[in-house]
């Protein structure tokens, strides 16, 4: 009984490292995303594909493509930020 209480304990610590490593990565891509729409040149597939590492939403990835597309930086900024 007590091994499978230490198990379970075992289990519950890495469960909550796992997602918290997901939430780390998640937070520093979107910072990286908007680091890049801020201060780089955009090009809109490079926008598109930091954008699909941040979500699996077809209109959310096609929108930051048109927004940089047409070079509307503070938009594609407060879209980004919505995430």
């Amino acid at each position: 009984m007590l091994v499978a209480v230490i198990l379970v304990c075992v289990w519950m610590v890495m469960k909550f490292m796992q997602g918290r490593k997901l939430r780390e990565n998640y937070e520093m891509s979107k910072v990286d995303l908007l680091m890049y729409v801020e201060r780089e040149k955009l090009v809109p597939l490079e926008v598109m594909s930091r954008a699909q590492q941040l979500t699996d939403d077809e209109d959310f990835i096609r929108g930051t493509y048109a927004l940089a597309k047409a070079g509307k930086r503070a938009e594609l900024v407060e879209l980004v930020k919505t995430l």
